[in-house]
């Protein structure tokens, strides 16, 4: 039986799909008052469509807003600045409504989809710890 199992950890492994490890990678399962991804994945954000996650996964990165909150979670900005941040992002491209909504109104939005965003990327193992 142990034969077995060591055979079929041995054949998943040599296919990869699945990955041996001495220590745990410093992924957050929680998003922290001054979220951070890891300098790498900052510099790899600003230089091409992929980054890399902490399971060793490469992920695309399309858009420009989320580019932008990348390159800025160096774990030095809490998330009232995280928001202000993408907040000028969205207002500089013309890309807030304000004709259909009132600012507080798009603000709480703004918000709330920056910290559905946040949740995403400790999903897929982004932020670190």
């Amino acid at each position: 039986m142990a034969e077995q199992l060591s055979t079929f950890l041995l054949d998943l492994y040599g296919a990869g799909v699945v990955e041996f490890r001495t220590i745990a990678p410093p992924i957050a399962r929680t998003i922290s008052e001054r979220p951070a991804v890891s300098p790498l994945t900052r510099w790899q954000v600003q230089h091409g469509a992929f980054v890399t996650s902490q399971f060793h996964i490469g992920v695309r990165i399309d858009d420009e807003i989320a580019r932008c909150l990348l390159a800025s979670l160096d774990g030095t900005l809490d998330h009232p600045a995280l928001l202000e941040k993408i907040w000028r992002l969205l207002k500089s491209k013309n890309a807030l409504n304000f004709q259909d909504h009132d600012e507080g109104e798009l603000r709480r939005k703004v918000q709330a989809d920056l910290e559905n965003n946040l949740e995403k990327l400790a999903r897929l193992g982004l932020l670190i710890a």
